[in-house]
């Protein structure tokens, strides 16, 4: 199964089909390589005819991180598109330094964003995104005190973009640290 954003064709398997395929080119030793497509990669795409060449040619694209999340609002599919988490994925040493002045990529997305439990109670707003660790996290304001979530797919629901809406479902006890 698979999907084409910015003419890339992105897979949307599981991460148990995924395995599967990767288990089987290994075990026929077929060569290739797989990437992670993210959001700053599919706009440099546009930009760099030799990366997007790359990516085209590629065994096996998957989703990766935060633009996981939003390339599934592309999908409809955020569940789904959690299988993908936790893939370990390899790429070519030129586009590890890839500036950030390079992509035009927005941290402030999901600022003033509303965040509920799995059990729809009100947990606080989006204040602010702190990337300044290796873990993005929320700065959540629920009005007497923030709040620092992580903004990690895992903990993710669902994300209702037009509602500005997060649903999430957070590890017992976070909220009180």
């Amino acid at each position: 199964m698979e999907t084409k954003l910015f003419d890339i064709i992105i897979s949307t398997l599981t991460k148990e089909e995924t395995l599967k395929y990767i288990y089987f080119w290994l075990y026929n030793n077929e060569k290739g390589y797989i990437t992670t497509v993210n959001p700053e990669f599919l706009l440099l795409s546009q930009k760099d005819k030799e990366f997007k060449n790359i990516l085209q040619n590629s065994k096996l694209n998957t989703a990766d991180g935060i633009g996981l999340i939003w390339a599934s609002w592309f999908l409809s599919t955020t569940k789904k598109a959690k299988n993908f988490l936790g893939l370990t994925i390899y790429l070519h040493k030129k586009f590890l330094n890839i500036l950030e002045s390079d992509v035009d990529m927005d941290n402030n997305t999901f600022i003033e964003f509303r965040i509920f439990d799995k059990d729809n109670n009100f947990i606080g707003i989006v204040t602010d995104i702190d990337t300044s660790t290796q873990n993005v996290l929320f700065i959540v304001d629920n009005g007497e005190k923030q709040i620092l979530i992580p903004a990690c797919q895992d903990y993710i629901l669902q994300i209702d973009e037009m509602k500005k809406i997060i649903y999430m479902d957070l590890p017992e006890g976070l909220l009180e640290l």
